[in-house]
C-alpha cells in the first residue's frame, strides 16, 4: 500500500479528534511510505482538517460539490497513481553558519534554523516540483561562496529503490552594478510569485470568513490571482479560482472556502504539469 484515499466528512466522532494530533497521525503514516488523499463531499465537512492532513501526508485534497463529480475525481486520482514517478520526497537543507534561513515558501519552517528537513509531495510523470527558499546573510567578501548544501531523497516509483541527489548552493557576491541590475531568474521569480499568490488566496478566504472584506473586494483580489495562475499555465488552480469567483458573484458563498482551500493546498505543494 502506497496511497490511501479517504472519503470523509472531516468531523471525527471517535478516537483521535484533535486537529494537530490527526495531522501528526497522517505524518506518521507518511513516514511509513504511505501518502493520503482526502475527498470532501457536500458543505458540512471540515475542509481545514482535510486540507491540513493532505498537505502533511504528501497527497491531494478534493472538494466534491456534486455527487456526479465523484467518478471524475477518482479517475483523476487513479491517473496520478498510475503515472507516479517519485514518492516520499524529503529535502534536507543546511545553511552556512553565516547564513540564515528566512523562509521556505509553502512550508512552515522556523525563522533562523540552520538545518531543516522538508517533506515534499509525491510527483507524477510530466510534473515539475518547485521550491523557493529565502536566505538572509550580512555583508560578505566578494567572490563565490557556498551558502547551503542539501540532499533530496526519494523512492523511485518504478524501481522501488531509494535514490538521492546532492545539492550545492553557491552564490557570487559582487560589487558589479551591471550584474546586480540584471533581472531575477524568471523561474525563481515566478515560483515566489505563485507562492505569494497562495498567501493572497488564503488571506482573502480568511477575510471573507471573518467578515472583514466584502464579496466584491474578494472578487477583485481573486481575479488578479486567477490571471497570474492562468499565465503560469496552472490551469487547474486557475479554474478553481474562477469557480470561486462565479460562486461569489452568484451569492453562493457556501462553497467558496472549500474550493479555495484546495487551491492553497495545491499551490503550496509546488507542483506544475508541463504536458
Amino acid at each position: 500500500v502506497t496511497r490511501l484515499v479517504v472519503f470523509t466528512d472531516g468531523e471525527p466522532t471517535a478516537g483521535i479528534r484533535d486537529y494537530n494530533a490527526l495531522v501528526q497521525h497522517v505524518g506518521e503514516i507518511k513516514a511509513r511510505g504511505i501518502s493520503s488523499t482526502f475527498l470532501g463531499f457536500g458543505y458540512e465537512y471540515n475542509e481545514e482538517l482535510l486540507a491540513g492532513m493532505a498537505k502533511r501526508s504528501g497527497g491531494n485534497y478534493y472538494f466534491i460539490s456534486r455527487p456526479e463529480l465523484i467518478p471524475e475525481v477518482f479517475r483523476t486520482e487513479l491517473d496520478k497513481l498510475m503515472t507516479m514517478a517519485a514518492r516520499n520526497l524529503k529535502l534536507n537543507l543546511k545553511t552556512a553558519r553565516w547564513c540564515s534561513l528566512r523562509q521556505v515558501y509553502g512550508h512552515d519552517v522556523p525563522f533562523g534554523e540552520s538545518t531543516v528537513e522538508i517533506d515534499l509531495a509525491d510527483i507524477e510523470k510530466g510534473t515539475d516540483l518547485g521550491l523557493a527558499v529565502d536566505l538572509e546573510f550580512p555583508n560578505h567578501p566578494l567572490g563565490h561562496y557556498r551558502v547551503a548544501v542539501g540532499r533530496l531523497a526519494y523512492d523511485d516509483a518504478i524501481t522501488g529503490k531509494t535514490e538521492s541527489v546532492d545539492i550545492d548552493v553557491v552564490l557570487e557576491f559582487t560589487a558589479d552594478e551591471a550584474e546586480c541590475s540584471l533581472p531575477q531568474n524568471p523561474i525563481v521569480a515566478r515560483s515566489v510569485e505563485v507562492s505569494l499568490a497562495s498567501r493572497v488566496v488564503e488571506k482573502t478566504m480568511m477575510g471573507l470568513k471573518a467578515g472583514q472584506i466584502t464579496a466584491a473586494m474578494a472578487v477583485s483580489e481573486l481575479q488578479k490571482t486567477q490571471m497570474l495562475l492562468a499565465q503560469d499555465g496552472r490551469s487547474e488552480e486557475a479554474q478553481q479560482v474562477s469557480q470561486a469567483i462565479r460562486d461569489l458573484q452568484s451569492g453562493n458563498a457556501q462553497q467558496v472556502e472549500k474550493t479555495l482551500i484546495g487551491t492553497v493546498t495545491s499551490l503550496d505543494q509546488g507542483k506544475k504539469s508541463h504536458e
